[in-house]
C-alpha cells in the first residue's frame, strides 16, 4: 500500500493539472447525462448477454449454485461468537478453538 501512495505522489503536478483541465472543458451537463445514459445502456446490454450465456451453460450454473450455497452457509461464522458465549458458555479461549476448528477442518478435507 505504501508503494501505491508513493507512486501517486511522484506524478508531476503539470500532468494532473492538464488532465483536470481537459475534464472540465469536456464536461457539460448534457454531455454528462448522455455519457451516463450510454454507460447504463452498455451495462444492461452486457448483463443481458452474460445471462444468456449463463443459461446456455449448465456447468456454469451448477458451479455458481455451489458457490452461492457455500457462501450462504459460511455467513454463519459471523454468529460464532454469540453461539460460543450464549449456547456453549465458552470463554475467549473456547471461542478461539471453535473459530480455529473451521480452518482445521478445511485443512483436513
Amino acid at each position: 500500500m505504501g508503494w501505491g501512495i508513493w507512486a501517486i505522489l511522484i506524478i508531476p503536478r503539470e500532468i494532473i493539472d492538464t488532465i483536470q483541465l481537459k475534464d472540465k472543458q469536456q464536461s457539460t451537463s448534457s454531455h454528462q447525462s448522455k455519457k451516463i445514459l450510454k454507460t447504463l445502456q452498455d451495462f444492461f446490454k452486457a448483463l443481458k448477454e452474460d445471462f444468456n450465456f449463463l443459461w446456455k451453460s449448465p456447468v456454469l450454473i451448477s458451479i455458481l449454485a455451489i458457490d452461492f450455497i457455500s457462501n450462504l452457509w459460511a455467513a454463519a461464522t459471523v454468529l460464532l461468537l454469540v453461539y460460543a458465549q450464549e449456547v456453549l458458555n465458552l470463554g475467549s479461549s473456547g471461542y478461539g478453538l471453535l473459530a480455529g476448528s473451521i480452518a482445521a477442518s478445511g485443512m483436513i478435507t
